[in-house]
């Protein structure tokens, strides 16, 4: 019973805490942004090594 109330009290704290840091540094690319009056190019990378491998050889290499 008591173990219940700890994880209840403590579960998602880690995934809170990476939510809040990653909300305070857009904020701050976001304010930097508007002061310099630049824009903001935003990319998926996900995948990108599998899609490298494809490539030339040189390329694999500045991305490894």
């Amino acid at each position: 019973m008591k173990m219940r109330k700890i994880l209840r009290k403590y579960s998602g704290r880690e995934k809170r805490r990476v939510g809040d840091y990653l909300h305070k540094i857009s904020s701050i690319i976001v304010s930097e942004a508007v002061k310099y009056n630049a824009k903001i190019v935003m990319e998926n990378l996900r995948h990108i090594r599998k899609s490298v491998n494809k490539k030339s050889k040189n390329l694999r290499r500045r991305v490894k």
